[in-house]
């Protein structure tokens, strides 16, 4: 497993004063915050209208681009398997109006 966690939050919008998307694929933008370096990148979920295989599309972006720990509310079925298969961490957060900011805060104080 790799060293650096690099997170996927699921977000409404793209800035990290949005709450939480209720469901993982279905997110309009993630988050993308790197916790070595502290910087937060935005990601458009162009898949987050498909029909079918919204979830294994998106996961499959999100690996390729690092991430290592995905986080949410909600993961499907598709999601969970395409992240036990690349040994991605996956977090479950139960507070779906948190923001952004909030969990990276969460993060944080986990890992101090």
């Amino acid at each position: 497993m790799k060293d650096v966690k690099i997170f996927a939050i699921p977000l409404l919008g793209n800035s990290s004063d949005y709450i939480l998307s209720d469901q993982f694929a279905r997110s309009p933008y993630f988050m993308i915050y790197n916790q070595a370096t502290d910087e937060k990148k935005f990601l458009e979920n162009k898949f987050h209208k498909e029909e079918i295989d919204s979830g294994r599309s998106i996961a499959h972006e999100l690996i390729d681009i690092d991430v290592t720990v995905f986080c949410g509310v909600d993961i499907g079925f598709n999601v969970l398997k395409i992240a036990e298969e690349n040994n991605i961490r996956l977090i479950l957060l139960a507070n779906e109006n948190a923001k952004g900011e909030s969990i990276i805060s969460l993060i944080k104080g986990v890992n101090n």
